[in-house]
């Protein structure tokens, strides 16, 4: 982790680097597309297919396939507005979900720190002999909120006191009945804390992939903390770019340290 100033602690470079790799695709010199947001299925051909196309991909994978896409649309990318090609995007299923673009953070930050894999330290739930098989030779797509936040991977905290770079806000509801926005496993990544003199923190910054009824994708927020003896939720919170829309919208946030990340 680095800290740039004794009040304030990031994540790491490489960690860094990968958020705006997904914030602004290098699909062409000149041209710089924020990813959007697609889910990985549950289930069905496409969960077996390229992660790119699986909700799962790294910006590499993802920036490759949109290539291939322009020449199968016979369009030329440099001349279209960002939001016509994120359109495209959204219509071949080619983007990234939460869990994914978490995912791909954490094997930066895990390769750049002790040269491990994502893959290599998590526990996967066990689901049997073929998941396991899966899990081992399709990691990323069966990496999703639950993997990450489940123990031994996670541990669960309330105290915001405690909450540092890494760390996952977790929004979960799954209601008995049959509406997909009744079932919701989102988490944001925490990419920045700022503190006061008594080690307080007073600003959390952070990185998520969201769906929104645009199905938008990479956004950052900040939570500035206005009583420190409040919840999470009653702090104040925004978002970039503003699309009328916060995270809070899906309910009330848990907060979880990974426990296979180095922290001083």
């Amino acid at each position: 982790m680095i800290t740039t100033d004794k009040n304030i602690s990031d994540i790491p470079v490489a960690a860094q680097k990968v958020i705006e790799q997904y914030e602004y695709l290098p699909i062409k010199a000149e041209k710089r597309i924020r990813c959007p947001y697609y889910r990985n299925p549950r289930s069905g051909r496409e969960r077996w297919g390229l992660n790119a196309f699986s909700g799962k991909g790294s910006p590499k994978e993802i920036a490759d396939e949109i290539h291939m896409i322009e020449k199968l649309e016979g369009r030329n990318f440099s001349l279209m507005q960002e939001e016509e090609i994120r359109d495209i995007m959204r219509k071949r299923k080619l983007g990234i979900d939460c869990s994914g673009f978490i995912a791909h953070v954490f094997d930066a930050w895990l390769k750049q720190i002790n040269g491990k894999r994502i893959y290599q330290v998590l526990r996967f739930p066990h689901r049997g002999a073929a998941g396991r098989i899966a899990a081992f030779f399709r990691p990323f797509t069966h990496i999703d909120i639950e993997t990450l936040t489940n123990e031994p991977n996670a541990k669960k905290f309330r105290d915001v006191r405690e909450i540092r770079p890494g760390d996952l806000i977790r929004f979960q509801y799954i209601a008995d009945r049959a509406d997909t926005n009744a079932e919701i496993d989102h988490a944001l990544l925490t990419t920045r804390v700022e503190y006061n003199e008594n080690k307080d923190p007073i600003r959390i910054f952070y990185a998520q992939s969201v769906r929104e009824n645009n199905g938008f994708g990479i956004k950052n927020g900040i939570i500035a903390i206005r009583e420190m003896q409040n919840p999470l939720e009653q702090q104040e919170w925004q978002e970039f770019p503003d699309t009328g829309h916060t995270t809070l919208r899906l309910g009330k946030p848990e907060l979880y340290h990974p426990l296979f990340l180095s922290h001083p």
